[in-house]
């Protein structure tokens, strides 16, 4: 009897889940990285223009739209920076929504063992990680992979989501970080000219 050509199509499917949303965050994080670059660039520019500044030249009314626009860029940049830097920070779901996810006591653990857990089984038993952790590979069946596969499928995209959430923020202010800083420039601008 030829074999089953569903069997493990689940399971293919579910890696290719895995991988996919995997390679999202990867290429979001190149993203985020870009846009901290872009702060830094942008916070070393304006420095340099508000250091330079002629008390003479730069008074009056422009000095106070600069110095308004400046200090709303300041905060936008504060709040850009934070987003951004907990976008790109590493981020492992919490405890109650691994629970919440699994409906039980404690998630699957052989895609990603849970180290202390099977220091604490090696040392009751006398024996190593490597060995218990092979035993729980072996006693891996269908169901159990797909299980195993399926929670790794929800807390990716539950990574993937948090991360978007707060790159969205902190683009947000990025964008009005740049508008207040154009505002800033353009204040300086018309004052010298």
């Amino acid at each position: 009897m030829p074999p089953d050509p569903r069997v493990g199509i689940r399971e293919r499917v579910l890696l290719a889940a895995i991988q996919d949303i995997q390679g999202s965050i990867r290429a979001n994080d190149g993203k985020h990285s870009a846009a901290l670059i872009l702060h830094g660039l942008l916070f070393a520019g304006t420095t340099n223009v508000a250091v330079q500044l002629d008390e003479s030249t730069y008074r009056g009314a422009h000095l106070a739209i600069g110095g308004i626009a400046l200090a709303i860029a300041a905060f936008a940049f504060a709040v850009s920076l934070a987003c951004l830097l907990r976008a790109v920070a590493p981020h492992r779901p919490s405890r109650d929504l691994i629970v919440r996810m699994v409906s039980g006591a404690r998630p699957p653990g052989v895609f990603f063992p849970d180290l202390g857990r099977l220091d604490r089984l090696a040392r009751s038993q006398g024996r190593d990680e490597l060995t218990l952790y092979r035993c729980e590979l072996e006693g891996l069946d269908e169901q159990s992979v797909t299980l195993e596969l399926g929670f790794e499928v929800l807390k990716v995209q539950e990574i993937l989501e948090h991360d978007r959430r707060w790159a969205r923020r902190g683009f947000m202010a990025l964008g009005v970080e740049l508008i207040f800083v154009a505002i800033f420039l353009s204040s300086v601008a018309i004052a010298i000219l």
